[in-house]
């Protein structure tokens, strides 16, 4: 048996051919994927790989792509909507996110159109600010290196802080970049208020002996058990009056303290090595309760290891420059081993950002501390370095760090606005100058009353979900003042780009329906809830082919097409376990490119859709004008439920859509479009929104479904 592949990769926002890629052609098996051939591109993003079977052959090839760049880096697997039992030719669509093609090396920005190009991180979060005087050597060249394929700085400290996990040499060529870059920063403006931090690598000393470059056996223990789970997750500087920093070093302060400080520590619920070490420090070390505001705010559990700090030379020989000195060795501050033994020292590398050297006395260390004692005197040993950052990295950080836990309502992540903005963007409803016949004039008018009680339009489905999730009543009348609104609003004609996403309420329908109670929302405030990863969906471009193949030709286009994808975030540690649960169920999913996931907050995307304008299939709003998200499509391998779904959409204020979760009840009926939508008996089984920025900030004040974010 043989067959021909026909592939064409194109870049999914312009449709353009890719040329010079390699297509490698696979047949998905349960255990071993087998190799059917290769080929790559040329100039309009073409290629033809020829399958030969062997004659006696009875396999029949399910088959799958991977595109690679030619430095090998994998841009798109077809794997999770291989193609079923293939015998006779076939061609297949690869699309690929322009910025995924940039990230690669395969696009120059400057082949991007207009409206991509300009669509970049923020510069604030790319650029290192050090020493402008210092000149530039091999090292520091190396590490501009590195930071260009990084998509912030923050990310190059992770990228340097993973391969140090399993380093057991004190030498490392990461420790020397982290160095340079020490040696390189900027000093340090006044630090106030809170800063999360992780900490990037330790060592057992940065003094090189004959054994350096083998024993480090502190960095190998530490990137085996806690590097991903470490409870210390930050600090806090407040400025101390005299009074206070008297008190803190038992005596009259130096010019150089200036700053109180405390260390923050959060416990990981279900990972070992975090508990233990948890339980540990707070026995040794004394720590108390965070109070219950600091909780809410920032998520940590515990308080503890005070030092004073201040501007001052650094106490390490090797890096002899002015430092943010963190002193926890004053006897008065009360702590205990190794913590009476330490100095913290910081830089600045990038805006907000600062790196620091972890710095342990090994002489003297049973006697007082005394600072007028020159820092030879106490020997101090080099055994890492640690990174603390400002409100403007936490929404990076949350990306970056997912054992950190920082809330998605931290400092940084919610603009600074009122709560009831004013103007009639946020107020006056938009609606439909031809709505369905089924709209009820009285249902209206309370849903407008209840509006007229409220800041906002966010307010009053603020008002409902609570109400709803609240009651788990599947009968409430605030369901039918939703489907008037959903009926009411005006039809939305094309989306493009992303949109925040937030659940209003679930709501039974068929079976479900003979519960008295909302058993959707009672299972998701009992655990769901606190498992999503949805953070809102988003709409690309798609060709007239791809269009053709993932229907299997029945939509060509003729009516205006986006490709549409929900969108995910791991950026917990419980999202990424989450995460791993798609993949084990084979779940098609794609990775988001760096500005996406630095600039949108999601990590991939899956559950795919077809989505143009329509008609309703919910017998309650016949003949409604909407937007419609088809995830019935066979191609799309959409996994049980939603394989069964439809979503709409209609846009109920200025940037504000409210849509309606469809979910066919007939469950045994293959889809076919040409059915009428009353042969799959669909129910409305919820309620969601999808938003732009400024409401996504007014949400996100307001407290409202912060499973979703």
């Amino acid at each position: 048996m043989s067959f021909e592949i026909k592939v064409k990769v194109i870049a999914l926002e312009t449709g353009r051919g890719v040329k010079g890629l390699t297509v490698e052609a696979y047949d998905a098996d349960l255990l071993h994927d087998d190799k059917l051939g290769v080929g790559e591109t040329d100039s309009d993003g073409s290629c033809r790989i020829p399958v030969r079977l062997g004659f006696f052959s009875l396999d029949r090839p399910d088959v799958y792509l991977l595109v690679k760049s030619r430095a090998g880096r994998v841009l798109s697997s077809t794997r999770g909507a291989f193609l079923h039992d293939v015998t006779k030719d076939v061609s297949i669509e690869v699309p690929i996110p322009c910025f995924r093609l940039v990230e690669a090396g395969v696009l120059a920005r400057s082949d991007l159109p207009p409206e991509l190009a300009s669509v970049t991180v923020a510069p604030a979060l790319r650029t290192l600010t050090l020493n402008p005087s210092a000149s530039t050597d091999p090292l520091r060249a190396e590490i501009e290196r590195d930071q260009a394929n990084a998509a912030t700085v923050l990310e190059l400290l992770k990228r340097y802080m993973d391969a140090l996990r399993t380093e057991a040499d004190n030498q490392a060529l990461p420790f020397q970049k982290l160095g340079k870059l020490f040696q390189l920063g900027l000093d340090l403006p006044a630090l106030e208020g809170h800063h999360y931090g992780v900490a990037l690598g330790l060592r057992l000393s940065g003094q090189s002996h004959p054994l350096s470059r083998l024993d480090n056996v502190v960095g190998l223990l530490w990137g085996a058990t806690l590097q991903d789970q470490s409870p210390w997750v930050g600090k806090s500087f407040h400025r101390g009056d005299r009074a206070a920093l008297r008190s803190a070093v038992g005596g009259e302060p130096g010019p150089s303290a200036a700053l109180l400080g405390i260390n923050h520590f959060n416990q990981l619920g279900w990972h070992a090595a975090n508990n233990i070490s948890f339980h540990a420090l707070t026995w040794w070390l004394n720590l108390q309760d965070a109070p219950p505001e600091e909780q809410r705010a920032f998520g940590y559990d515990r308080n503890g290891g005070h030092f004073v700090a201040g501007l001052a030379p650094s106490v390490c020989a090797e890096t002899p420059r002015q430092v943010l000195s963190l002193n926890y060795r004053w006897p008065t501050l009360g702590n205990r081993p190794p913590l009476s033994w330490l100095i913290d020292e910081m830089v600045q590398i990038a805006p907000g950002l600062y790196l620091g050297q972890l710095l342990f006395a090994s002489h003297r260390l049973l006697g007082r501390f005394d600072a007028r004692r020159p820092p030879a005197d106490y020997a101090y040993q080099h055994m890492g370095y640690f990174v603390l950052w400002n409100q403007s990295w936490n929404s990076e950080a949350r990306r970056i760090f997912p054992f950190l836990e920082v809330p998605v309502t931290a400092p940084g992540l919610v603009t600074a606005g009122p709560v009831a903005p004013q103007g009639s963007r946020y107020r006056d409803l938009k609606l439909d100058s031809r709505p369905p016949a089924a709209c009820n004039d009285r249902v209206f008018a309370e849903l407008k009353a209840d509006l007229a009680d409220r800041e906002t339009v966010l307010h009053l489905l603020r008002d409902y979900s609570d109400k709803l999730q609240d009651s788990l009543d599947n009968s409430s009348p605030l369901f039918l003042r939703l489907q008037e609104l959903f009926n009411r609003a005006a039809p939305v004609d094309a989306m493009r780009g992303f949109y925040r996403g937030a659940l209003v309420s679930w709501h039974g329908a068929g079976l479900l329906d003979l519960f008295s109670k909302n058993a959707l929302d009672l299972a998701w405030k009992g655990f769901a809830g606190r498992l999503s990863t949805w953070t809102g969906k988003s709409f690309d471009p798609i060709s007239r082919e791809r269009l053709r193949e993932l229907t299997d030709g029945f939509e060509t286009g003729e009516l205006p097409s986006t490709w549409g994808a929900n969108t995910q975030a791991l950026r917990t540690m419980k999202e990424r376990e989450v995460g791993r649960l798609m993949k084990l169920a084979n779940i098609w999913t794609e990775p988001a490119s760096q500005i996406e996931a630095v600039n949108c907050g999601y990590d991939l995307k899956n559950f795919f859709f077809i989505a143009h304008a329509g008609t309703s299939v919910n017998e309650n709003c016949a003949g409604k004008r909407i937007y419609q998200f088809n995830y019935r499509w066979p191609k799309l391998r959409t996994i049980v439920p939603d394989r069964f779904c439809i979503d709409e959409l209609v846009q109920i204020a200025d940037g504000l859509c409210l849509g309606q979760l469809m979910y066919a009840t007939d469950l045994v009926k293959p889809y076919d479009p040409r059915q009428p939508p009353a042969a799959y008996r669909y129910g409305m089984f919820g309620y969601f929104l999808l938003m732009e920025e400024d409401w996504h900030q007014l949400r996100l004040r307001l407290g409202f479904d912060l499973d979703n974010v």
